[in-house]
């Protein structure tokens, strides 16, 4: 099995991801080499990010945490070599008793806005 470049969601090409609030998971490898993607939103409900989720998203520029996430498993932003900011919405001490495993390293040197409020 291959993984696509571009994501589409009813067929319109997607570079600014917004999860919904509904979801309360993103599961393993799922947006995984999607290299279109250029903004995740990630909905209010998600507490768990699984590995490499959105893995090897190399055109990954930004991503909006909320503070339900408690867990992102190891490798879930691996190879997201652009990924440059994260908005997050919890205060530094929230992010750094969350647990973020290995292999995102992207992510964990990105610029870090904390106190993000969503739209």
């Amino acid at each position: 099995m291959y993984y696509a470049y571009n994501l589409y969601v009813n067929d319109v090409l997607t570079t600014d991801l917004v999860i919904p609030d509904d979801v309360t998971k993103i599961n393993k490898y799922a947006f995984y080499g999607c290299g279109g993607l250029t903004s995740v939103t990630i909905g209010n409900s998600v507490s768990n990010i699984d590995e490499y989720a959105s893995g090897s998203c190399s055109g990954l520029e930004r991503v909006v945490i909320p503070e339900s996430v408690a867990e992102i498993e190891p490798y879930a932003f691996d190879k997201c070599s652009h990924l440059t900011t994260v908005q997050y919405c919890g205060n530094s001490d929230k992010w750094n008793d969350m647990y973020i495993g290995s292999g995102n390293d992207y992510l964990k040197n990105a610029d870090i806005e904390f106190n993000y409020v969503m739209e």
